[in-house]
């Protein structure tokens, strides 16, 4: 079975108004909408978390972005990968490994789990408040707090990660 079983979809164009004003009339009666717009973009569309909340003041806005809100740059899987470091501590240990690519979409994995913990939390509040949120994860923020061990080790006491292979 496919995990999309049973779902449906509707592809907008959200550069005319008509478009627009469809993506308003569902976030009006939606309890989330998930945003994946380069920064800035939701907000020339009118379809930003203060525009549809504002309409909306029970609506989960949950955005998700390469390298925060206040960045313009649009944020890809590998590239990030190897920003954050996993590229270089992934491989064959020693002279015999090369830098490597891991063969999921690792990142976008990390950072979608984040925003589903994000939203679960901004549902569990406004059952309780009646308040909506605004919730954001970046691909770069979920990386790099995903180095878990290798980070600390690095910031504690100095040590470079090293690729181990399967060691």
């Amino acid at each position: 079975r496919c995990c999309n079983s049973g779902k449906r979809s509707l592809a907008l164009d959200c550069v005319p108004a008509a478009g627009r004003d469809v993506c308003r009339r569902l976030a009006m009666a939606s309890d989330v909408v998930v945003a994946s717009y380069k920064p800035g973009d939701d907000v020339k569309l009118g379809l930003d978390a203060a525009t549809l909340r504002a309409e909306n003041p029970r609506l989960v806005y949950a955005q998700i972005t390469g390298y925060g809100v206040d960045d313009p740059r649009v944020g890809y899987d590998a590239l990030i990968q190897a920003e954050a470091g996993f590229t270089f501590m992934n491989g064959e240990p020693g002279d015999r490994g090369r830098p490597t690519k891991m063969p999921v979409a690792l990142v976008d994995l990390l950072a979608a789990h984040q925003l589903k913990e994000a939203i679960l939390l901004a549902l569990w509040r406004r059952d309780r408040t009646g308040e909506g949120a605004h919730v954001h994860v970046s691909l770069m923020g979920a990386a790099v707090a995903s180095l878990a061990n290798q980070a600390t080790g690095y910031l504690c006491a100095g040590a470079i990660p090293q690729r181990m292979g399967s060691e």
